[in-house]
């Protein structure tokens, strides 16, 4: 019973974690979007050596970030507990669905 409930809580911590880093990903990827953008509309208006570079630099940091975003996200669909995790969510959406 004792090994029930700490894998119960295990599971929960692994969503709560799960979700986080998915919210992360979108952000980044909004923030990469959003420089990509602004890149776009100063090169048109012919930029800046400096603002490039800073542009370039803030693009590399949030990649970076994504990057390890993602690594961690991926370890954690791979992982024995995450991949069970990952099945009771499906479980429970079809659940509901009443497929």
């Amino acid at each position: 019973m004792k090994n029930e409930i700490d894998y119960r809580a295990k599971s929960v911590e692994l969503e709560r974690e799960l979700v986080s880093l998915k919210k992360r990903t979108l952000q980044y990827i909004a923030v990469m979007k959003e420089i990509n953008n602004e890149a776009l509309s100063l090169d048109k208006t012919a930029v800046k050596g400096k603002e490039k570079d800073q542009l370039l630099s803030k693009l590399r940091r949030v990649e970076k970030q994504l990057e390890v975003t993602e690594r961690k996200l991926s370890a954690l669909q791979n992982s024995t507990l995450g991949k069970l995790t990952l099945k009771y969510w499906n479980l429970r959406k079809r659940l509901r669905r009443g497929v």
